[in-house]
């Protein structure tokens, strides 16, 4: 019920390759991931990108598509302590046969909690991401808190994001670890 608008990230990313790269990832690794972000918020708490172990035989694991979404909760994302980690605001993303028919059986059925929160929730060992991301949801307003204009405006500029999101995966600290470095 809720659209928004996704763009392409930024003229540094060659979409259709990226994607064609995670799809072919996805194929060959069938049965080990449930969700694949085709689109993050980097500035979400508690979230960790990890690169993936490649594969015996595969590429080096600096050059696959995608990294690994991890939730580092509870922790603090600055002096907010975050007792369960958020959804990642996602609004492209690949979901697994089985995961939908998991979420689909969910007991109780689907009650309207954010999708990204359900799958951070229900998956949260077998979730990966695109890397770098090949979408993102540009300038468009929050859905959730629209006072966050400003801080969207620098943190949803791709000359913010993309190094938000190559911090991330270079030094492995997560979001909320990330944010003491700049406070």
């Amino acid at each position: 019920d809720n659209l928004v608008v996704v763009e392409p990230s930024d003229d540094t990313v060659q979409v259709p390759m990226v994607l064609r790269q995670v799809l072919d990832w996805a194929a060959s690794e069938e049965g080990s991931w449930d969700v694949i972000h085709l689109a993050l918020v980097h500035s979400a708490a508690s979230l960790q990108l990890v690169r993936v172990d490649a594969r015996e035989g595969g590429v080096a694991a600096d050059s696959l598509p995608v990294v690994q979404v991890r939730r580092t909760a509870p922790d603090w994302y600055g002096p907010v302590p975050i007792d369960q980690a958020p959804g990642l605001g996602t609004t492209a993303y690949l979901v697994s046969r089985r995961a939908m028919a998991a979420v689909a059986g969910l007991e109780g059925g689907y009650d309207g909690t954010p999708i990204d929160d359900v799958l951070a929730r229900n998956f949260p060992k077998s979730t990966f991401a695109a890397f770098p991301a090949p979408l993102h949801r540009g300038l468009s307003q929050s859905l959730v808190n629209e006072a966050q204009g400003a801080f969207r405006a620098v943190m949803y500029d791709p000359r913010v994001f993309r190094n938000v999101e190559q911090a991330l995966v270079a030094t492995g600290l997560s979001s909320s670890g990330l944010v003491w470095t700049f406070l």
